[in-house]
């Protein structure tokens, strides 16, 4: 399973052995956007949505020995969500379908589950955002 990290290199030899897998977490701030777009950032969200096509053109061009999957996280507890006032805070969790801010280890819980017992899925994005886009 392989999947684009912004900011560093795309890897020098992308044919692994049959089977092989690359966790691919997808940077948490980014991802929705480029399924819903950006409101007040057009051009960010547009970059995005250009990863998410990526994603399915390289599982297209890798498959059968590479899996590309795109893991798509939303609003996850950070140091900056710690540093909301309680409004904030209320505010994001009220907009979320499931009340609550998601944790990190919900995210590598995925993407776990993905590179080991996932193994028919391909060429997609996996939003891990409490309903958020719905």
């Amino acid at each position: 399973m392989v999947v684009y990290i912004e900011d560093i290199d795309f890897l020098p030899n992308p044919r692994l052995a049959p089977g092989g897998r690359l966790p691919f977490p997808h940077d948490p701030s980014l991802s929705c956007a480029g399924v819903r777009g950006g409101g007040s950032n057009i051009a960010y969200a547009a970059a995005k949505a250009g990863v998410h096509a990526m994603t399915m053109s390289l599982a297209r061009a890798l498959a059968p020995e590479i899996r590309v999957i795109a893991v798509a996280p939303s609003l996850m507890e950070t140091p900056m969500t710690r540093m909301w006032t309680p409004a904030q805070r209320a505010q994001r969790i009220a907009s979320n379908p499931l009340k609550r801010i998601g944790q990190p280890e919900e995210v590598a819980a995925v993407i776990l589950g993905l590179a080991t017992t996932m193994t028919f899925v391909n060429g997609t994005v996996i939003p891990v955002d409490g309903g958020s886009l719905v």
